[in-house]
């Protein structure tokens, strides 16, 4: 894959782990989608919380443009390979994450 610039690169190497990371996606119409996510623990990872608590475990992005470099990402990666596509890591299904957790113990 030619990459646009390195950071994107480095970026990119991090999809579904926590922290900053880039995912590339297809749509159902197989365009390529970029976004930009953050996480607060790895994909497939889970907190615990004696109280209810609100948290958002991971947010995403839609990104056109190289945050770095400034290229268009559509024509940058225009055919993008399959083993490039993350479509596991969206996060649409449950619109950022947003997660009741229960009380563990009912005081």
């Amino acid at each position: 894959m030619n990459w646009c610039c390195q950071k994107f690169k480095f970026r990119f190497e991090f999809a579904g782990l926590r922290g900053l990371s880039l995912c590339i996606k297809k749509s159902e119409n197989s365009e390529s989608e970029f976004f930009m996510q953050f996480r607060i623990v790895d994909d497939g990872e889970f907190l615990t919380f004696n109280e209810d608590v609100r948290v958002v475990f991971a947010e995403e992005s839609s990104i056109q443009f190289c945050p770095w470099c400034g290229k268009k990402l559509s024509i940058t990666y225009r055919n993008v390979p399959q083993e490039f596509v993350r479509n596991d890591l969206d996060l649409s299904a449950e619109r950022s994450n947003q997660l009741r957790i229960s009380k563990q113990n009912n005081l």
